[in-house]
């Protein structure tokens, strides 16, 4: 929806361009149903042909406050009709499946940024991230490592600021040494509080800033 953050799980490259980066954040500004079209090249025993498909497109705001237009398909069994149809095409030339990677490249992979899983999160970076840290810690009756585990990833997501819902003031002192390490600037802040009760609007207080 427009004013939401959605962040791409894989680069959009149109025309050898990186339009936005794996794991790029951005804000979306329009959306619309809209449809897709893309011209997969003449290759030796298979004949040129455009691809077309339902999509939303749709306008983003990106960090430098430009805003840029992308497709994301809007029905799975046509986005993988024209999957399927360059991969029989490969079997009888192999340039094909360089088209098919150009062909997934040229549309959005977006998910909302508002609630990930901490798997989902790997590997991503945003400037605040709130916790929910009492369903984290679910997982140490079960398994301890792997909320340990867990854990780390989670604190370490932000860039700039982490808020999180605190079950008792002494979990306020475990989080402090878990991000104990080589930032200088800009430190997390910790906060307790009930979750958000809508996007965009955390009734979160500052508790304690910490280093």
């Amino acid at each position: 929806m427009p004013g939401e953050s959605a962040l791409f799980r894989a680069p959009v490259v149109i025309d050898e361009s990186i339009i936005f980066a794996n794991n790029q954040e951005a804000r979306v500004v329009a959306i619309e149903r809209s449809t897709f079209t893309h011209e997969v090249e003449e290759a030796e025993g298979a004949p040129r042909w455009t691809a077309s498909l339902p999509s939303w497109r749709i306008t983003l705001r990106d960090d430098e406050g430009g805003e840029k237009t992308v497709h994301m398909h809007a029905d799975e069994r046509e986005f993988q009709r024209v999957v399927e149809r360059i991969k029989d095409e490969a079997a009888e030339s192999r340039v094909r499946w360089k088209h098919l990677h150009e062909f997934q490249q040229s549309l959005a992979q977006l998910q909302s940024v508002y609630c990930l899983t901490v798997h989902r999160s790997q590997g991503s970076t945003f400037q605040t991230t709130f916790l929910d840290l009492p369903d984290i810690r679910r997982r140490e009756k079960t398994n301890l490592l792997e909320a340990q585990q867990m854990l780390y990833v989670a604190v370490t997501r932000p860039s700039q600021r982490l808020g999180a819902t605190l079950p008792e003031p002494a979990a306020l002192e475990g989080l402090s040494q878990i991000v104990r390490f080589d930032r200088e600037h800009n430190p997390p802040i910790v906060t307790r509080g009930p979750p958000a009760t809508s996007p965009g609007r955390p009734p979160f207080e500052v508790t304690r800033r910490f280093w």
